[in-house]
């Protein structure tokens, strides 16, 4: 078997076959992906104890260089699935969501590429040719491999957030202020230097025209399985602070066990009661707007032993799992609103049939579909239409839940294309029929992005 120094040339030969103007078809470009994989294989596969000390930091900087221009591929790939149209033809809600269903990837990391392709890549006008780039020194950098996903990132959002009156010339020295800090510092580092950046370009706040009430956000981050906690993370204006506050202040306040011991809790972990208890009284006063047809609920699904008279496999509505202690806990209560299903998940009321679907029958469809059944859409059930599998007005088709199906309002137009067929499968469940153009075996579809405990407890 050749040594290190054997399979390094093989990867230097491969490379170096592939020229520098670009491949000229997708069968090129196979031929190139799979050559640069037999390289990288190598590499992986080398006696790396043959290289010592200062050598082997020097290859991990020049592997580091090629994962960066791997990436500055995927970035052009981003871009020209964009400038295709890809994702409309694919009933995909955005290149985004396409990038996401069909390479597996996070939906952070596919709209990481998306806005990066956006910032540094030619963009078409629909009079005919292309836009220079909003950030060319950023895709310069990124095509040579000298900046990271991360560093990019931060890059692409400062340059965002500079004010929209900042001169021209002003924008493109910051621009290349923080590709040249990039080459030299780590992501977070990089953080720093570009907060200090937004303080620089407007130091007084003169040339900032928005208010503070316009870059208010609020984000929901991934539950951790583990712990099951959320992460969420902020700004507020002062108005907004001010209302949040006054909300849990007394909520919060310290509440001992007994006359001997006090409240064991940090203060940190009696705000977030008191957060939820503030959340939990405005939806149980009913005050709030409709949403899908009803005033805010929470919902759970679980399924009812009648023979033992116990509860089992109860789920919060967005698909998580509950303890049987925090099922009774929320059945206790009179606002929340249980949805019981038999042995094999079907639902136990289905309610009366009519041109448009009663609030019993939404709850019904709501419990089985769990969210947008179309495959890989991950649009929970409160941002859903129910849509008439059997159109209503075309085929006069009954109003129940047997035909009714849970779409956001972006597949609602797909399906009205009349090119996916829904269809029910024997276990109830809806699935979607490709047309042949994108499935030439028209092998059903299901979302399972919202069944997620089922698909893995079988």
């Amino acid at each position: 078997m050749p040594g290190f120094e054997g399979r390094l040339s093989v990867v230097a030969d491969r490379v170096s076959g592939m020229g520098n103007d670009g491949f000229v078809d997708s069968d090129q470009a196979t031929e190139w992906v799979r050559s640069a994989m037999i390289a990288v294989t190598n590499m992986r596969n080398g006696d790396f104890w043959r290289i010592k000390g200062d050598d082997l930091l020097a290859f991990g900087q020049e592997l580091e260089t090629l994962a960066r221009t791997v990436y500055a591929v995927n970035v052009h790939l981003a871009g020209e699935v964009e400038k295709q149209g890809l994702a409309k033809e694919r009933g995909a809600s955005s290149t985004a969501a396409l990038l996401r269903q069909s390479l597996l990837i996070s939906a952070p990391e596919a709209w990481g590429r998306v806005k990066t392709a956006q910032a540094v890549l030619p963009q078409e006008i629909l009079t005919g040719g292309d836009l220079p780039p909003v950030l060319p020194a950023l895709g310069a950098a990124l095509d040579a491999g000298a900046v990271g996903t991360e560093h990019i990132r931060t890059i692409v959002a400062t340059m965002g957030k500079l004010p929209d009156a900042l001169p021209a010339e002003d924008r493109d020295l910051w621009e290349s202020f923080l590709v040249d800090q990039a080459a030299k510092l780590d992501p977070k580092q990089l953080q720093v230097v570009a907060a200090a950046v937004l303080d620089a370009a407007d130091p007084d706040g003169t040339l900032d025209e928005s208010d503070a009430k316009s870059k208010m956000e609020f984000t929901i981050g991934s539950r951790n399985a583990r712990t099951g906690l959320t992460g969420i993370k902020g700004h507020l204006d002062d108005h907004g602070i001010d209302v949040v506050r006054k909300a849990i202040t007394a909520l919060s306040a310290p509440k001992p066990v007994d006359d001997c011991t006090p409240d064991p809790r940090p203060s940190a972990n009696r705000r977030a009661h008191a957060l939820v208890e503030a959340l939990e009284g405005f939806l149980a006063a009913g005050a709030g707007p409709s949403h899908g047809g009803e005033k805010p609920q929470v919902v759970i699904y679980l399924h009812w032993d009648q023979l033992h008279d116990q509860i089992s496999k109860a789920t919060s509505e967005s698909g998580f799992a509950m303890t049987t202690g925090q099922a009774r806990r929320y059945l206790c209560d009179a606002n929340i609103i249980p949805i019981v299903l038999g042995a094999d998940s079907e639902i136990l009321d289905v309610g009366r049939a009519r041109r448009t679907y009663t609030r019993g029958m939404r709850r019904a469809i709501k419990a089985r579909d769990r969210g947008c059944i179309w495959d890989g859409c991950d649009r929970p059930a409160n941002w859903c239409d129910v849509h008439h599998s059997n159109w209503w007005a075309r085929d006069l088709g009954e109003t129940n839940v047997e035909t009714g199906v849970l779409l956001c309002s972006f597949h609602h137009d797909e399906i009205h294309k009349a090119e996916w067929v829904i269809r029910f499968a024997e276990d109830g469940r809806p699935e979607l029929i490709p047309p042949p153009w994108i499935d030439r075996s028209q092998r059903p579809r299901r979302n399972e992005m919202h069944h997620l405990r089922d698909l893995v407890e079988g």
